[in-house]
C-alpha cells in the first residue's frame, strides 16, 4: 500500500480503533475500577455542601482553602452529577479521556512530522493504563491537557505569542497542574528541554551567534516562567506544606528493567496472564525502534559525506528534542523514588492521586 493511499484510509482507521475503544466503557452500566466509587462520593459530596443546606455534613466536611491538584476531574464528575446519575456522570469523564487522549496524542504527531502519522496508533495499547482502570481519573486526563500545550507551544513558539495565544497556553499549564502535579512536573520539564533544543538548532543548524542565542533562550525561559510561575509556586508549597512527603522508598534497578520489558504500566488484573501480551508489545516497540535508528544511521551517513554542516542539521532535527527527553524521563524513572512516603506510586508511571482534600 502506497503512502498516499494509506493518507487517505488512516482517519478511517483510527476512528473505528476510537470506537472499539469505547466498547468496555459502554457495553455495560457500571465501568468498574478502583478509584471511581470514591471520586464520585467526593462529587456528591462537593454538590452537598455547595448546593444543601445540611449542617450535619459541614460539621464533618469542609473545602481546603488551598488550591490543590487532582481538581479537574473532580469539577467535570461534580457538573454532570448535578442533572445526571452518578453512572452516566462518570461515563463522561472516562469517555473524555478514551477518546481526548488518543485525540490529542495523534494531534501533536501531527504537529511534528504529519508523514508519521501511522505512529498516532501506538497510543491505543497505552490508553487502558494501569493508572486509569485503578481510577486515578485525575491522573490519566491531565496527559490529554500536557500533550495539548505540548503541541499548542511546538507550534507558536516561534513567533512571538500574542495575548490570546498565550492565555490559551497558560489555560493548558494550569489545567495540567490541577489535574496532577507529577504529570505538570513532566510537561515542565519537556518545554524547557524544547527551549534549549531550539537555541542548540539555531547555534548550528542556522548559524545564530551565541550572543543572539543566549538572549534567545533567556528570553523563551523567561516567558515560560512567567506562564508556570503559578503553578510551580503551588507545587512547592504543595509538597513543603505535607510533613508525610519524605520517607523515600526505591525500587532495585533489576526490578525497574523488567517492568521497562513487561510495560508494567498497562498490567492491572492479572500480571501472569498479561505479560504474555505485553512482552510482545514491548518487542514490536523495540522492533520499531530498531527499523527507526536504522533508518536514522542510513540518513546520518549520507548526510556526512556531504559535508559537515548537512550532518549537524541532521542530527539537530525535531527528533533530537524527542530524544533528549526520552533520556531525561528515563534517567529520573531510575533516580527518582517509587514512593515519597505518601503513597504514591512514580516508577512505574502508577502515580497515584492524593485525596480530593475536602
Amino acid at each position: 500500500m502506497s503512502k498516499i493511499h494509506f493518507k487517505k484510509i488512516e482517519p478511517y482507521l483510527f476512528f473505528i480503533l476510537c470506537c472499539l475503544n469505547l466498547i468496555p466503557v459502554l457495553q455495560n452500566k457500571i465501568f468498574g475500577t478502583m478509584d471511581g466509587a470514591a471520586h464520585l462520593y467526593n462529587s456528591n459530596l462537593i454538590n452537598n455542601i455547595l448546593f444543601t443546606d445540611n449542617p450535619l455534613l459541614s460539621s464533618f466536611f469542609k473545602f481546603n482553602p488551598e488550591p490543590v491538584p487532582n481538581t479537574v476531574g473532580h469539577i467535570i464528575l461534580s457538573v454532570f452529577n448535578l442533572f445526571l446519575p452518578a453512572f452516566y456522570a462518570e461515563k463522561i469523564l472516562v469517555i473524555f479521556y478514551l477518546i481526548g487522549t488518543p485525540l490529542a496524542y495523534r494531534s501533536l504527531i501531527k504537529t511534528i512530522n504529519s508523514d508519521n502519522i501511522i505512529y498516532s496508533l501506538l497510543i491505543f495499547p497505552f490508553v487502558y493504563s494501569f493508572v486509569f482502570l485503578l481510577g486515578f481519573y485525575n491522573f490519566s486526563i491531565a496527559i490529554i491537557f500536557m500533550l495539548l500545550a505540548l503541541k499548542y507551544w511546538i507550534i507558536n513558539e516561534s513567533n512571538n505569542f500574542s495575548l490570546k495565544k498565550s492565555l490559551i497556553l497558560f489555560l493548558f499549564i494550569a489545567l495540567t497542574y490541577f489535574s496532577h502535579i507529577f504529570v505538570f512536573a513532566v510537561l515542565l520539564i519537556m518545554l524547557n528541554v524544547h527551549v534549549v533544543y531550539k537555541g542548540i538548532y539555531k547555534i548550528f543548524a542556522d548559524k545564530e551567534p551565541i550572543k543572539n542565542i543566549t538572549l534567545f533562550i533567556i528570553k523563551k525561559l523567561g516567558f515560560l516562567l512567567l506562564l508556570t510561575i503559578i503553578p510551580i509556586g503551588l507545587s512547592f508549597y504543595y509538597i513543603l506544606s505535607r510533613k508525610g512527603l519524605t520517607n523515600n522508598t526505591f525500587i532495585d534497578t533489576k526490578q525497574l528493567i523488567d517492568e521497562l520489558q513487561n510495560i508494567r504500566t498497562i498490567i492491572t488484573y492479572n500480571p501472569v496472564i498479561e505479560e504474555v501480551f505485553t512482552k510482545k508489545i514491548f518487542y514490536v516497540i523495540i522492533a520499531l525502534c530498531i527499523v527507526i535508528a536504522y533508518n536514522r544511521v542510513n540518513v546520518l551517513i549520507e548526510a556526512f559525506k556531504v559535508n559537515l554542516s548537512t550532518l549537524l542539521y541532521e542530527i539537530l532535527k525535531p527528533s533530537l528534542f524527542w530524544f533528549l527527553s526520552f533520556v531525561i524521563l528515563m534517567l529520573l524513572y531510575f533516580i527518582m523514588p517509587d514512593s515519597d512516603g505518601s503513597g504514591g506510586f512514580i516508577s512505574s508511571d502508577k502515580t497515584v492521586e492524593t485525596s480530593a482534600e475536602l
